[in-house]
């Protein structure tokens, strides 16, 4: 199977080039090679690789620099996607969308299920909810496309919850295995409120489990 990876040098990107197993054909992609900001240059790439599965991990995720730079934002995190989407039309390849918890806005007092209205307050959280939708509906109707959902990402957290419904799949991590009631909300046994990001290892063992299943 041959897998492309977007945004190596990322904190998620690099959990994956450290879990896949030895038999993945892999293709590693950065900014350098891949730039979600070059639509056409990602289309001609994916043509001429034709990968079995995209992994897409790069974004622009700085929350406070994507206000100000709303333009390059949509353009990496709605529009890069659906390049790859378009590509991937025309190909056999399958495409695992990374996505994010900012496409709600936390004022939940339960449990997010994939099935909730989006409703991001800000660009990065707009501008990610795009790319789920422009992907989706390129390859939904076609089986070739996964989103997940993830909180920020770090190389440190006790466990995780993992909910799947149809083509999308929530990951969060909480604490002592509480499920998180909001997105940015994660409780103790104490029901004190902690905060936990996503373990990148494990959630990139999950992107493994869900590619390799699907």
């Amino acid at each position: 199977m041959k897998v492309l990876i977007t945004g190596v040098n990322g904190q998620l990107g690099n959990a994956l080039l450290n879990s896949l197993p030895e038999k993945i054909d892999l293709i590693q992609t950065n900014r350098n090679n891949f730039d979600l900001n070059d639509h056409e240059k990602c289309k001609q790439s994916l043509e001429e690789l034709n990968p079995d599965w995209v992994i897409n991990c790069a974004a622009f995720t700085n929350v406070d620099q994507a206000e100000n730079n709303p333009k390059e934002a949509y353009s990496i995190n709605a529009y890069g996607p659906l390049a790859i989407a378009e590509a991937l039309l025309k190909k056999k390849g399958k495409l695992l969308q990374i996505s994010t918890d900012y496409v709600f806005d936390g004022n939940g007092n339960s449990p997010y299920k994939t099935s909730h209205k989006k409703s991001p307050l800000g660009v990065y959280g707009a501008s990610k909810s795009l790319g789920e939708d422009n992907v989706l509906g390129r390859l939904k109707n076609k089986d070739k496309i996964i989103v997940l959902r993830t909180s920020t990402t770090g190389v440190r957290a006790l466990s995780r919850n993992c909910t799947h419904a149809g083509f999308t799949v929530n990951i969060n991590s909480a604490a002592n295995n509480l499920v998180c009631p909001s997105h940015n909300s994660i409780f103790d046994l104490n029901g004190n409120v902690v905060s936990g990001p996503a373990y990148s290892a494990s959630l990139s063992g999950s992107i493994i489990t869900i590619s390799q299943g699907s």
